[in-house]
């Protein structure tokens, strides 16, 4: 009897305003929560998220089993508002969140850590918070309020700060941070005067932290203004970057561009007008949502050999929010 094929998108999670959704081994989308913010541990077999309190009001930080639907609140606070919950690769009794007295203040809430048994809450840092990533290891966070440095926490220890001028680097802002699937690697979106000559620019700056020096991608000057959410995120096998620029050809204004480069900075290509890229875990393809006329982004696969741009080979719920993770089936 022939083996059964997996779906292409088995394993792909995200998330609509009904809940957060995983594509299973046929290629048919299954709700595991009715919440939208949240993401599945790297085994399959839980769910953290973010969803109100027991009474209602700021939300808390929650865990589900699978297996059994077992749902636990971890955190229970009333007077905290707590948001953004990730597993800590390398650390599979760690949760690692947001949190702050006051809501929605996502690029300013304080990098938080609690076990997945509900004990030992921490606030990594009390005066510095922002976007942040997480190493493979389970030993680097790295985090930033779009200031001209960021913040290293390594897992016991205080925070240090990361000036990009110890890299060879001249950036006033650091937005996003994202680690290589090694560790070695680590991403911002950064703006700046780079050359010194009262320019400003962004760019996504790449760090060597072993050998302790930086490379610029994808220079550009924004004519968008303000702050926009800046994805990054990196091929599981480490030779891609995939990343959102904002006010720059060929799209404009809030519409997003995405593109693609080698690590190195190398055979950088557009994709399409997309947002919220996830990588397949074989690194061959991405998805991600495109934006269109009808305001409603469509998901879409992007083929990492021809670099094609196709709809996706399964019906999905409408109002996808966000693609979130993929994990192997």
């Amino acid at each position: 009897m022939p083996e059964a094929q997996i779906h292409p998108l088995a394993g792909l999670t995200f998330s609509t305003a009904q809940g957060f959704w995983l594509v299973d081994a046929q290629g048919v989308p299954q709700l595991l929560v009715d919440q939208s913010r949240g993401h599945l541990s790297s085994d399959g077999q839980r769910l953290v998220y973010q969803a109100p309190g027991p009474q209602g009001g700021a939300d808390d930080i929650w865990t589900m089993d699978l297996a059994n639907g077992e749902r636990r609140d971890l955190t229970n606070t009333a007077e905290r508002f707590e948001e953004d919950p990730q597993w800590w690769p390398g650390r599979t009794d760690t949760v690692v969140f947001s949190s702050d007295l006051h809501c929605c203040m996502a690029s300013r809430a304080l990098p938080t850590l609690i076990g997945v048994n509900g004990t030992g809450y921490t606030i990594v840092d009390e005066q510095n918070g922002g976007p942040r990533a997480l190493s493979p290891d389970g030993q680097l966070m790295a985090y930033s309020a779009y200031q001209r440095i960021g913040w290293l926490y390594r897992f016991g220890q205080s925070p240090e700060p990361f000036d990009s001028s110890a890299y060879g680097l001249r950036v006033e802002r650091l937005i996003q941070p994202a680690f290589s699937p090694d560790g070695r690697g680590l991403a911002w979106t950064v703006s700046g005067d780079f050359d010194g000559n009262g320019s400003s620019d962004l760019a996504v700056a790449v760090f060597d932290l072993q050998a302790k020096n930086g490379r610029l991608i994808h220079r550009h000057t924004s004519t968008a203004g303000g702050e926009f959410p800046s994805d990054i995120a990196w091929s599981p096998d480490g030779q891609w970057l995939a990343f959102v620029t904002f006010g720059e050809p060929p799209a404009s204004g809030r519409i997003p561009n995405l593109w693609v480069a080698r690590a190195e900075g190398s055979q950088e290509k557009y994709l399409a007008a997309g947002s919220s890229p996830v990588w397949n875990p074989d690194s061959q393809s991405l998805a991600f949502l495109e934006a269109s006329a009808s305001g409603q982004p469509e998901p879409r696969l992007a083929n990492m050999t021809t670099f094609t741009v196709e709809p996706f080979p399964a019906a999905l719920p409408t109002g996808i929010l966000f693609l979130l993770d993929w994990v192997r089936p």
